[in-house]
């Protein structure tokens, strides 16, 4: 009897994971369908600087690093999300949706949830020179301001 209670509730648990887990790629995919229908992204940056920096990784990868940091008001609870116009057989970086929501707070001490900048780095396969390579990448950053308002704010640059 024992047993069978240990079991239950072990695929109670499982369950409750993998019910995360659909709910998590739910969102990330909307997230990916709503940037891939954008038609065009008008760039601010009046809440956080963006800023978006291509590397030659390998002979045959480029790699693209967002940073999201000095913000102008309080963001919390963040998710963002990088997308971009290459073909890829990669996943799009991002942050705050399977993994921990973090806060961007002007002038506050940092630890583990309260940090100074987010980075999200990607690679694309190509080997055109970072001279010759002009992908279109967009970030979408959602968060709470201070008054507990859902934001959601979108960059754009082709590089």
């Amino acid at each position: 009897m024992k047993k069978t209670g240990l079991v239950c509730l072990i695929i109670l648990l499982l369950s409750g994971c993998i019910g995360q887990l659909d709910e998590d790629n739910i969102i990330y995919h909307s997230y990916i369908e709503e940037m891939k229908e954008l038609k065009k992204v008008t760039t601010s940056k009046d809440v956080v600087n963006v800023s978006i920096e291509l590397d030659r990784h390998t002979d045959d990868e480029i790699t693209y690093s967002v940073v999201i940091d000095n913000p102008k008001e309080s963001m919390k609870n963040i998710e963002a999300i990088v997308y971009h116009d290459q073909k890829t057989a990669d996943v799009f970086p991002s942050v705050g949706i399977y993994d921990q929501k973090l806060n961007l707070i002007p002038e506050q001490k940092h630890d583990e949830k309260n940090v100074k900048g987010i980075v999200l780095v990607g690679y694309i396969a190509t080997t055109k020179p970072i001279e010759q390579f002009h992908p279109t990448i967009q970030v979408m950053i959602v968060y709470s301001n201070p008054e507990n308002e859902r934001k959601k704010i979108y960059y754009s640059q082709t590089l």
